[in-house]
Protein backbone atom coordinates (compact mmCIF):
# COMPACT_ATOMS: atom_id res chain seq x y z
CA UNK A 1 0.00 0.00 0.00
CA UNK A 2 1.50 3.55 -0.65
CA UNK A 3 0.54 6.14 1.56
CA UNK A 4 1.22 9.69 0.39
CA UNK A 5 1.95 12.15 3.39
CA UNK A 6 1.07 15.42 3.13
CA UNK A 7 3.95 17.87 3.22
CA UNK A 8 2.56 19.80 6.37
CA UNK A 9 -0.54 18.13 7.55
CA UNK A 10 -3.08 20.76 7.90
CA UNK A 11 -7.03 20.28 9.03
CA UNK A 12 -9.97 22.59 9.27
CA UNK A 13 -12.20 22.67 12.52
CA UNK A 14 -15.98 23.20 12.89
CA UNK A 15 -15.48 27.19 12.40
CA UNK A 16 -13.03 26.57 9.03
CA UNK A 17 -9.90 27.37 11.24
CA UNK A 18 -6.86 25.60 9.85
CA UNK A 19 -5.47 23.93 12.60
CA UNK A 20 -2.28 21.08 12.55
CA UNK A 21 -3.73 18.73 14.88
CA UNK A 22 -7.03 16.52 14.87
CA UNK A 23 -8.80 15.48 18.32
CA UNK A 24 -10.08 11.19 17.51
CA UNK A 25 -11.60 9.64 20.43
CA UNK A 26 -10.59 13.12 22.66
CA UNK A 27 -6.87 12.59 21.66
CA UNK A 28 -4.76 15.76 19.67
CA UNK A 29 -2.85 13.56 17.10
CA UNK A 30 -0.75 15.18 14.36
CA UNK A 31 -0.88 14.10 10.51
CA UNK A 32 1.39 11.47 10.81
CA UNK A 33 -0.51 9.29 13.55
CA UNK A 34 -3.79 9.86 11.50
CA UNK A 35 -2.10 8.01 8.34
CA UNK A 36 -0.49 5.43 10.98
CA UNK A 37 -4.66 5.23 12.00
CA UNK A 38 -5.50 4.40 8.54
CA UNK A 39 -2.93 2.61 8.06
CA UNK A 40 -3.44 0.00 10.62
CA UNK A 41 -7.52 -0.17 9.27
CA UNK A 42 -6.82 -0.87 5.93
CA UNK A 43 -4.30 -3.93 7.45
CA UNK A 44 -7.36 -4.86 9.57
CA UNK A 45 -9.99 -5.00 6.84
CA UNK A 46 -7.69 -6.68 4.43
CA UNK A 47 -7.16 -9.32 6.91
CA UNK A 48 -10.16 -9.67 7.81
CA UNK A 49 -11.34 -10.33 3.79
CA UNK A 50 -8.70 -12.71 3.36
CA UNK A 51 -9.79 -15.06 6.52
CA UNK A 52 -13.27 -14.47 5.20
CA UNK A 53 -12.16 -16.28 2.30
CA UNK A 54 -9.68 -18.96 3.82
CA UNK A 55 -12.45 -19.98 5.75
CA UNK A 56 -15.39 -19.87 3.33
CA UNK A 57 -12.58 -22.11 1.48
CA UNK A 58 -12.57 -24.73 4.60
CA UNK A 59 -15.85 -24.43 5.16
CA UNK A 60 -16.38 -26.02 1.60
CA UNK A 61 -14.38 -28.44 2.13
CA UNK A 62 -15.66 -29.66 5.24
CA UNK A 63 -19.71 -29.72 3.31
CA UNK A 64 -18.32 -31.73 0.76
CA UNK A 65 -16.85 -34.20 2.96
CA UNK A 66 -20.26 -33.92 4.60
CA UNK A 67 -19.08 -32.93 8.15
CA UNK A 68 -21.08 -29.93 8.45
CA UNK A 69 -22.34 -30.80 11.80
CA UNK A 70 -18.71 -30.87 13.31
CA UNK A 71 -17.21 -28.16 15.53
CA UNK A 72 -14.71 -26.81 13.42
CA UNK A 73 -17.64 -26.09 10.53
CA UNK A 74 -19.94 -25.00 13.04
CA UNK A 75 -17.23 -22.58 14.05
CA UNK A 76 -16.10 -20.99 11.07
CA UNK A 77 -19.78 -20.81 10.19
CA UNK A 78 -19.99 -18.01 13.54
CA UNK A 79 -16.93 -16.60 12.08
CA UNK A 80 -18.09 -15.69 8.57
CA UNK A 81 -21.37 -14.11 10.37
CA UNK A 82 -18.72 -12.08 12.45
CA UNK A 83 -16.85 -11.33 9.04
CA UNK A 84 -20.07 -10.01 7.74
CA UNK A 85 -20.83 -7.85 10.62
CA UNK A 86 -18.02 -6.33 10.36
CA UNK A 87 -17.91 -6.09 6.59
CA UNK A 88 -21.79 -4.52 6.35
CA UNK A 89 -19.99 -2.08 8.97
CA UNK A 90 -17.06 -0.53 6.40
CA UNK A 91 -19.90 -0.47 3.84
CA UNK A 92 -22.30 1.45 6.01
CA UNK A 93 -19.85 3.78 6.62
CA UNK A 94 -19.06 3.79 3.06
CA UNK A 95 -15.34 2.34 3.28
CA UNK A 96 -15.94 -0.81 1.35
CA UNK A 97 -17.01 -0.90 -2.36
CA UNK A 98 -20.73 -2.47 -2.88
CA UNK A 99 -19.03 -5.76 -4.83
CA UNK A 100 -16.53 -6.78 -1.94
Amino acid sequence: MIIMEPKEPLFTDESGAVQREMAINKQQITGEAIMDRLGAFEQMLDDILHQNEREQIEMKKLKAAGKEKTAAYRQYLGNRMFYKMILDKYRQYGLLDERM
